[in-house]
């Protein structure tokens, strides 16, 4: 089939570009003929790949958003591609990948503190709109089903048009010998005493994730807790000073850092996001092995509450419960009890399970697109034009 991908970058950084990355290697390795729309050529470059570049006002960001919609729709239509698929705030393509929610709820959830001018606010609801209310638009796969249900009460998608596809999750080395030679290095790297418990923070958006609130908890902890904050925001060097002076001592600031070995280092994850459609860090701790600590409005919630491996907070807001789990994490007996549980709970989470639902996804909307030209339905693969 010739199938175009339409995303803005196509360059590995943020776990939406490495997702389109990854989906058009899928594609090519089944034989598609991938067309990529969007702003900047894919990096590295990728002769198999072809790129249709989007043309858009780069200043200010309202009218780069808006303009990107508007312009890799009109790019889409002309086309005449078999398959379009949107993996962004764009609009007027067959199949949509949504992995950040409904813009209203995640306003909702930052709000009052939600740092968007109110043009911003009015481009990202019209692109929604112009998306959910498309007829071309035959079928959605979302990361969560806490993201599946935001698309559905506002926009009343019916579950014959929407599905959810989880992520696959990345396997972590063996436990052994190795990994526990570089648990130490890392440790000690960090600065940590082998008696110390470690919770660890893993992201980038730091006040969307909750780091506030993380270190709040670990202040009322009675057990002797640490917390390893790895990653950075672009307001790191206000948040570092805005620590508690009681807390400078217990919070370690290692910047950006390969997440998997500090997970494998760590004895918990502690992520009370205040909106998060799907915390892959959640998923790749449980697949360590490591208890969580989580916030309901995270959709990995679903998978933690579903399968133990961690705790879901009532309320994330509230330090006294986090540092009630943080305590009850400090006895090894309950930690190792949830080792198993957390393994288990992710262990069907594969990207080979993930791109067979996708394949099946993607051949139905196929056939639905070619019954409503009045086409036969694309099969193998088309010849280059």
């Amino acid at each position: 089939m010739r199938i175009a991908l339409n995303h803005t970058r196509f360059c590995p950084a943020g776990g939406a570009e490495n997702y389109v990355l990854r989906l058009a290697e899928h594609l090519l390795a089944r034989g598609d003929e991938v067309h990529c729309v969007g702003r900047k050529p894919p990096c590295p470059s990728d002769a198999r790949l072809r790129f249709h570049r989007v043309r858009c006002i780069p200043f200010p960001q309202e009218l780069r958003i808006l303009s990107f919609a508007y312009g890799s729709a009109r790019r889409v239509a002309a086309g005449a591609f078999d398959l379009a698929i949107g993996l962004g705030r764009t609009f007027g393509h067959d199949v949509h990948r949504d992995s950040s929610g409904a813009f209203e709820s995640f306003r909702e959830a930052l709000a009052p503190r939600f740092a968007r001018s109110r043009l911003y606010c009015r481009v990202a609801r019209h692109i929604e709109r112009r998306l959910y209310e498309d007829p071309r638009l035959i079928h959605t796969f979302t990361v969560s089903g806490f993201v599946k249900r935001q698309i559905q009460e506002c926009y009343g998608i019916p579950d014959a048009r929407i599905s959810v596809l989880r992520n696959g999750v990345a396997q972590p080395a063996p436990r052994g010998g190795a990994r526990e030679t570089e648990r130490a290095l890392v440790r000690r790297r960090a600065g940590t005493n082998g008696d110390r418990l470690v919770a660890v923070f893993v992201g980038n958006d730091w006040r969307r994730k909750g780091l506030d609130r993380a270190i709040e908890g670990l202040r009322r902890t009675r057990a002797p807790w640490d917390l390893w904050v790895v990653g950075d925001d672009k307001h790191g060097r206000a948040l570092r000073r805005s620590v508690p002076a009681d807390a400078r001592s217990r919070v370690r600031f290692l910047g950006p850092q390969d997440g998997m070995s500090h997970l494998a280092a760590a004895d918990a994850l502690l992520f009370p996001s205040r909106f998060d459609s799907l915390a892959n860090v959640v998923l790749e701790a449980m697949a360590c092995g490591l208890p969580v600590i989580v916030s309901p409005m995270d959709g990995a919630a679903e998978i933690v509450g579903g399968g133990g491996g961690g705790f879901v907070l009532e309320n994330p807001a509230d330090a006294a419960e986090i540092a009630a789990k943080l305590d009850a994490l400090s006895d090894a007996p309950a930690r190792a009890a949830l080792e198993r549980r957390a393994i288990d709970a992710v262990a069907p989470l594969t990207w080979e399970r993930h791109f067979t639902q996708l394949d099946d996804l993607l051949a139905r909307a196929a056939r639905e697109k070619a019954e409503r030209r009045g086409t036969r339905s694309p099969a193998g693969k088309l010849e280059p034009v």
